[in-house]
């Protein structure tokens, strides 16, 4: 882009500026428009509106302002009934207040590709938003057909071609078919049942303590004996507890899958008593061997 650079011009102060003729002042031409500047001003517009991602059309004087809008920000507006989004909403951000519990996206053919409006949970009950089949882009809803906008959430939407994309949101939009909505409407009021948890990619419950541990102690001294190979069957962790003692030579070793995790030795003519903690994975063998000492109590958690 450059000053107009036909001849006829008005230079001021090194820069070129547009005269109208006016014979009576002495100025006999006005200034003369070259096809290389006009074309160089279309190239500058056209170039705008591919960046914002629309196609030229005739008599549509506000594609700039569109281009503008979406490039370098966007409008606001607040909802407080349904609302069906039309082409005078490029742009929009909308929150969704009281009163609104619809949204409606027509057929992302009928914009213009680029055309890009978002939504926002602003109170009261979520708004439910209804789209034609999502594209994948990352972030997309895999094909569904609406998705839930609960109290604080948001997405951003893009008409691209025959399909709407979601381009962003808050958070962020399930991408697997086994989670497929974005967002997740709650209420103080509402309850979710979570089961325990059985394997690393499940969520914790409640009432599960972290890291797995049972919130029980059981003494089971009684159906326990030293070198005898038991198996953590539980599914979890579990913390062993184990109290030998002895007056003469001896000594006790823990194992956990055959290594040996802790242990003592009497050297004799003492009276002592060994105590030995330690964790055994899910699945894992353990045991505790004694020579010259007895069991006094074992404990499992």
């Amino acid at each position: 882009m450059y000053w107009v650079n036909g001849l006829y011009v008005n230079t001021v102060g090194g820069v070129n500026y547009f005269q109208s003729a006016n014979p009576g002042a002495g100025i006999p031409k006005g200034t003369q428009v070259t096809t290389a500047w006009l074309n160089d001003m279309q190239g500058e517009n056209l170039n705008f509106l591919a960046a914002a991602g629309i196609t030229p059309l005739p008599g549509t004087p506000t594609q700039v302002k569109a281009a503008t809008d979406f490039l370098y920000g966007f409008k606001y507006g607040i909802l407080t009934a349904n609302k069906v989004v039309a082409a005078a909403d490029r742009g929009t951000i909308f929150t969704c207040n009281t009163g609104c519990s619809t949204v409606t996206l027509p057929a992302a053919s009928g914009f213009d590709t680029g055309f890009v409006v978002g939504f926002g949970g602003g109170g009261g009950a979520p708004t439910t938003i209804n789209v034609s089949i999502q594209v994948n882009d990352g972030e997309a809803l895999s094909g569904e057909s609406s998705f839930v906008l609960a109290f604080t959430s948001s997405v951003l939407l893009q008409a691209q071609g025959v399909n709407w994309g979601v381009i962003a949101s808050t958070p962020d939009v399930a991408t697997t078919s086994s989670v497929s909505y974005a967002l997740l409407a709650g209420s103080s009021s509402q309850v979710f049942s979570v089961a325990p948890a059985t394997v690393g990619t499940e969520a914790l419950a409640a009432s599960q303590a972290i890291g797995g541990l049972s919130s029980s102690v059981s003494v089971v001294t009684g159906s326990r004996a030293l070198g005898t190979v038991y198996t953590n069957s539980t599914g979890r962790p579990l913390q062993v507890i184990v109290s030998t003692g002895g007056s003469g030579t001896g000594g006790a070793t823990a194992y956990v899958n055959g290594t040996a995790v802790g242990g003592y030795s009497n050297g004799g003519n003492r009276n002592i008593a060994f105590f030995s903690s330690f964790i055994v994975p899910a699945g894992m063998t353990y045991e505790v061997v004694s020579t010259g000492n007895s069991l006094n109590e074992w404990t499992e958690i």
